[in-house]
């Protein structure tokens, strides 16, 4: 399979005329005009709705396993470069992070107002397209050269992929659904414990009277007796809306005691209780200074007795029984929950119950999480003014430590509260009800990877639920993929939330689900549409946070995307969005867990607010937007096929390299003329001053004298001139284009001469170059056939003509463009015949033949007599060609679809020369 690229080239130039945008003044080496386009034929304009398209997305990746398959697109990192007056080039360099993957990288830049774009398709690091370059893949460097400069105001917009890890997710690591309660009066006496609730159509018992710790019955779980917190999964899922009954053994009143500022000599504290414990239920919380050198960590992993047990989990079994907790407060430090085992042992440190004391160690090993920034740029579209681009670290994603490290006793001590039921403290029988709950099957419980979205099915009762844009759906519609919306999803921590069910025997399986090793999460996007221009305020935007929720937005009239938890704008000329998500809230009601990660106090504004970003998951961004496209009219209405022609009809008239006519023309009223007056212009080195009667009519020439470099028109003979007279100046630069830019500003070569008002215009002159009359092709035939060719047909006329020594006489004013015939009627005499003029004249080879031209009293040509020879006979001819000294020039009137106007308007052409010629 072969793929051709196709190069367009211009076939034609078009010239025109535009107002100025704005004045200019003396020594300005710049114009800007209304618009460097004008249209050449009428087209309709039509809009095209675009649904549903990925928000940056260039490539996709197929992953397939067991009776399903899921597709799954993958949006490139982006990055933008704003371009400006000041660097404006054809060379750039760039430097991506992450690196980018081979065969990945897009770069697209806006020249002449259309998107160039520029791959590296092979994946060897070479860059081709529109424009070439390099990029190693080892160190993210790019180096870019563009064929045409960017357009100034737009931007040049990148994107690339990088290599990503998946993981197909095992049912044997998932939680299955379960309930969560913690009772009232903890601790709770051991097998004392039971739980009822309605499933099925019966009511169900869950007990602990088995093996203290464990649940069991209709159900299975744990009990964490210290902390009074019972977790299970029934054995039948609950008819929803259900709140389970539990019966317990609690105290009303445990022993509390907090020992404050105790000592930790070699990372090791020790404290007296006041009675001797009860074995079981011994509840322990302190906290530990966490020494790890990067101070924005939200997260810990502490390791203990070979568990890994992540903050914000909550309290977790360990091997011997005991439980453990681990609460992130703040960057740099940690709290420990320890809760005792029936036989009284702990997590860490261990309790003497017939001393009353209990020993914790404050060196504990744990992974610590940290925050990622990387370097970014945003930019905000600004209108003519083009954008405001800001560059700075801003926060990424979160990593974990790959090595372990150990806490400490902060300042030498260490804080301890401790609750437990004394020896002797009796129980008392408590009966609570557990509120309604949602059922939370947690999909990745024991890994960092994230859920990828759009992968997630399983059976639950013998009913199919999938994710679909952070929603859960039950029982889908095979065509659409959209069932009944019964809960949501933390693609994040995998934890698929369910508040709506159908009861059932509990049974679980797990159809698919895709685990991204390296997930990616963004607070920002920046790409282009898949076409432009795009209609005002028709754009939307839609994602999902990395929590579930689903995000959306709305851009207004001015281009500003606005919605809840985002910002951002578009472009609509060149279709360049840039969003960010989050939202501004006071710095200094922020909690210090809500600035882990991301916070720092150069970012608060001058208001007090600062922007607190959210992360989304980027596969999930999706956008609509309504496009302009335009139809030309049939090719019979207009005269000539469009199919050449862009397709909003509209050409460029100003280009780089082209000559252009900076002019302003005024007019000045002469109400009462006399004869020696002196009309002052106002303005010196005219370019051109003419008068007019008071009917529109030229006054002639020889009535008024001009003074081009004074600016003076003098009147010297007034008499028989219909007042009040009309004066008609104007000024004008001429100059070299060097630049042309798509709002319309154009470069010149040689600073203006005079200050141009608003009125002025700016005209691109056609450069037509040497022009003079003169013959070509002189040869004669022994006959005449009717035919015009340029070649002899036949054989050669027996006399000949000698134009080597008796010339053809031409002049500019007299010829005109024609193909001759000089047919003989006899030996001496002769007629002119014309291609186009037909028979024009009557000559002989003994005078002088001299044509007269009518339009001009000039003769066409010239032949003189002594130039002919002997031999002319009857049908021979002599055939030449002139050439005139003009130039053909084709003009097209574009009369755009609209209502009838009154009125009516015109426009000169108006033909200079440098040099004067005959």
């Amino acid at each position: 399979t072969k793929i051709h690229r196709t190069s367009v080239v211009e076939a034609v130039k078009y010239y025109g005329v535009s107002p100025l945008a704005t004045s200019a003044s003396f020594g300005d080496l710049s114009v800007r005009v209304n618009d460097y386009k004008a249209p050449l034929v009428p087209a309709t304009q039509a809009e095209s709705a675009m649904l549903d398209l990925q928000a940056g997305g260039f490539r996709s990746v197929t992953l397939s396993g067991g009776a399903r398959s899921v597709s799954i697109s993958q949006v490139s990192y982006t990055s933008s470069y704003a371009i400006e007056d000041t660097n404006r080039q054809y060379n750039y360099v760039f430097q991506l992070i992450p690196k980018p993957a081979p065969g990945t990288l897009e770069i697209s830049y806006r020249s002449r107002d259309k998107w160039h774009t520029i791959y590296d398709e092979a994946g060897d690091g070479s860059l081709t397209g529109d424009g070439s370059g390099n990029v190693n893949y080892d160190t993210g460097s790019v180096n870019v050269t563009v064929q045409d400069l960017p357009d100034i105001n737009t931007a040049i917009m990148l994107g690339w992929g990088t290599d990503t890890l998946y993981q197909v997710g095992d049912q044997a690591d998932v939680d299955l659904p379960s309930y969560s309660y913690t009772v009232a009066k903890p601790p709770i006496q051991p097998g004392s414990i039971t739980i009822t609730y309605n499933a099925d159509g019966a009511q169900r018992t869950i007990m602990d009277s088995t093996t203290p710790g464990e649940l069991s019955g209709d159900g299975s779980g744990f009990v964490d007796y210290g902390a009074g917190q019972v977790v299970f999964t029934p054995s039948y899922l609950p008819d929803p809306a259900e709140t389970p009954q539990i019966t317990y053994s609690g105290v009303v009143t445990p022993a509390q005691e907090v020992f404050s500022n105790v000592p930790a000599p070699n990372e090791e504290a020790t404290i007296t209780l006041t009675d001797q414990p009860e074995a079981e239920g011994v509840r322990i919380k302190y906290t530990v200074a966490a020494a790890t050198d990067n101070q924005s960590t939200p997260g810990f992993k502490v390791v203990c007795q070979g568990v890994v047990v992540p903050s914000g989990a909550g309290p977790v079994r360990m091997p011997n029984g005991s439980m453990l907790e681990v609460v992130a407060l703040s960057s740099g430090a940690f709290r420990l929950g320890l809760t005792s085992a029936p036989d009284g042992s702990l997590p860490f440190g261990s309790i003497d119950f017939a001393n009353k004391t209990i020993t914790l160690p404050t060196e504990i090993n744990y992974y610590a999480q940290h925050s990622v920034y990387e370097v970014k740029c945003r930019s905000q579209w600004n209108g003519l003014d083009g954008f405001t681009t800001t560059c700075g670290e801003e926060f990424d994603h979160y990593e974990w430590d790959s090595t372990t490290s150990h806490s400490y006793a902060g300042g030498g001590t260490v804080t301890i509260n401790v609750d437990y039921r004394p020896v002797g403290m009796s129980y008392s029988q408590q009966t609570e009800a557990m509120p309604a709950e949602n059922l939370l099957v947690r999909l990745a419980p024991s890994t960092n990877a994230a859920v990828v979205p759009g992968s997630v099915q399983f059976s639950l009762a013998g009913h199919t639920f999938v994710d679909n844009e952070g929603e859960i759906h039950m029982d889908p519609d095979p065509g659409t993929g959209v069932g009944t919306v019964v809960g949501s999803i933390d693609y994040s921590s995998g934890d698929a939330t369910l508040s709506a069910w159908v009861g059932g025997s509990f049974s679980f399986s797990l159809d698919s689900l895709l685990l991204e090793i390296t997930p990616r999460l963004d607070s920002a996007l920046s790409f282009r549409t898949v076409a432009a221009p795009v209609r005002p305020a028709s754009f939307t935007i839609a994602v999902t946070a990395a929590d579930g929720e689903l995000l959306t937005g709305t851009a207004n009239l001015d281009g500003d995307i606005e919605g809840a938890g985002m910002e951002g704008s578009i472009e609509v000329q060149t279709g360049v969005v840039s969003v960010r998500f989050g939202e501004y809230r006071v710095a200094s009601e922020l909690t210090d867990e809500e600035k882990q990660g991301w916070f720092r106090q150069e970012d608060v504004l001058p208001d007090g607010t600062v922007w607190v970003p959210r992360l989304v998951v980027p596969n999930t961004a999706r956008y609509n937007v309504v496009v302009y496209v335009y139809m030309p009219l049939s090719a019979d209405i207009l005269g000539l096929d469009p199919v050449r022609l862009p397709q909003d009809g509209r050409v460029p008239i100003f280009r780089t390299g082209d000559v252009v006519v900076i002019h302003h023309t005024q007019t000045t009223t002469i109400s009462t003329p006399t004869n020696g007056q002196v009309i002052d212009t106002g303005r010196v080195r005219l370019s051109y001053a003419k008068l007019y009667d008071a009917n529109g009519d030229p006054v002639p020439t020889d009535r008024y004298t001009v003074d081009l470099d004074a600016g003076t028109v003098t009147l010297t003979d007034v008499s028989g001139l219909t007042a009040p007279l009309t004066l008609e100046d104007r000024i004008e630069d001429m100059a070299l284009v060097s630049d042309l830019q798509i709002n319309g500003t154009l470069t010149l070569t040689r600073p203006l001469s005079h200050d141009y008002p608003t009125g002025s215009y700016v005209s691109s002159a056609y450069i037509v170059g040497d022009m003079f009359a003169r013959v070509t092709n002189i040869f004669d035939q022994a006959t005449w056939t009717g035919e015009w060719s340029d070649d002899r047909i036949g054989s050669e006329a027996g006399g000949t003509y000698n134009d080597t020594l008796y010339p053809l006489e031409v002049t500019n004013k007299g010829t005109i463009q024609e193909r001759w015939a000089i047919i003989f009627t006899s030996s001496t005499a002769f007629k002119l015949v014309g291609e186009f003029s037909g028979q024009i004249a009557l000559g002989d080879i003994n005078t002088d033949f001299a044509p007269m031209n009518p339009e001009t009293q000039v003769p066409y040509f010239t032949i003189r007599a002594d130039g002919w020879g002997s031999g002319w006979s009857t049908g021979n001819v002599l055939r030449f060609n002139t050439i005139a000294a003009n130039h053909p020039v084709w003009v097209a009137r574009t009369v755009l679809q609209g209502e009838a106007q009154s009125g009516s308007d015109q426009f000169r052409i108006q033909i200079r020369g440098d040099v004067n010629t005959p």
